[in-house]
């Protein structure tokens, strides 16, 4: 089967923005729109988000959850306990102000502003998957055209 006639197949076989009224968002969209599509395309945890951070002593950067208490004098105990052991976790959830915020790249105090997404609901399931197929594309393509192929026979 060629990627072209997968790609058909899958398209049949799946639910995409179009139920929603989404696929047809572009540029000249309302900013809510475009929230909209972003937010079913990148579906995830709602009740809290990863944000990117960077240290300026270090250089290191990475990704942490969202925490109202981050910092706050007497709540929290960074860098000695991690978030995830904090006993004052107050993560935050995942609005549309939030994914604005992002798309445009800044929060409302103009601080640079990035968001990941934790794809795996607390149900174990998830709406997206992501992969890096870098070093070996051909093999994984392979698998997943067998893959695809056999469950479609199905």
């Amino acid at each position: 089967m060629s990627l072209q006639a997968l790609n058909t197949s899958l398209q049949a076989h799946t639910t995409t923005g179009d139920a929603q009224g989404l696929s047809s968002v572009t540029q000249h969209s309302s900013p809510e729109e475009k929230v909209a599509l972003f937010r079913s395309l990148f579906r995830g945890r709602e009740d809290v988000y990863p944000l990117r951070f960077e240290s300026r002593r270090t250089g290191k950067s990475g990704y942490q959850p969202a925490c109202g208490n981050e910092w706050v004098r007497g709540v929290c105990d960074k860098p000695r306990i991690k978030c995830s052991d904090c006993p004052n976790q107050a993560f935050l959830p995942v609005t549309d102000e939030v994914i604005r915020w992002h798309l445009s790249g800044h929060d409302d105090k103009g601080r640079d502003f990035v968001i990941g997404v934790y794809p795996m609901l607390l149900d174990e399931t998830c709406y997206f998957l992501a992969v890096d197929f870098a070093k070996h594309l051909n093999e994984v393509l392979d698998m997943i055209l067998r893959t695809l192929t056999h469950r479609l026979r199905e």
